[in-house]
């Protein structure tokens, strides 16, 4: 499926996340959402298990963290996604993805456990996507009490694990 094919109208998502939407402009979705996944594993191959604790600054997560925030998020976006593709009227609510963090404990998991986990996740969205018809690609939910596009949630997806993936470049130094 082609971005052009796909790209929702401003009244389709919060503003908040046009900062993720902004960073698909073109191409095909589908090779997007598997070219993600195969860039992060190649990312973390070089890692060490010491590295995956590593922070940038005090208070910001550490690699492991910010990985299992990408697998978290992906498994949210996913849910809503599934729900209203599937016309599903739950007012879905916000997350702390702090909170999410601090309680998942994801220092305590290997590396590889958490890479192999998001190659999982992934796996899983990329069926679901290439499932939907285009009358499900334009139904509209409500997440965090706005309203948002089942297409938009798609794009939210890439953009949030595209922005994580530049912070763990240039944060990191992956």
């Amino acid at each position: 499926m082609q971005f052009e094919d796909i790209k929702p109208g401003k009244d389709e998502y919060a503003p908040y996340f046009e900062q993720y939407i902004s960073y698909v402009t073109s191409g095909d979705v589908d090779q997007l959402l598997e070219e993600q996944v195969t860039e992060i594993v190649n990312m973390f191959f070089l890692v060490d298990e010491k590295g995956g604790s590593f922070r940038y600054a005090e208070g910001k997560w550490s690699i492991k963290e910010v990985l299992g925030h990408i697998v978290d998020c992906e498994r949210i976006f996913e849910y809503r996604l599934l729900c209203v593709s599937r016309n599903d009227k739950t007012l879905f609510p916000s997350f702390d993805e702090n909170e999410y963090v601090r309680e998942a404990d994801f220092n305590k998991r290997t590396l590889i456990s958490l890479v192999e986990e998001l190659r999982a996740v992934r796996q899983s969205t990329i069926h679901l996507i290439k499932s939907l018809n285009k009358e499900q690609l334009v139904r509209k939910g409500n997440a965090g009490g706005k309203v948002v596009s089942v297409r938009a949630l798609i794009l939210v997806l890439i953009g949030h694990f595209e922005h994580h993936v530049e912070i763990l470049k240039s944060k990191y130094n992956i």
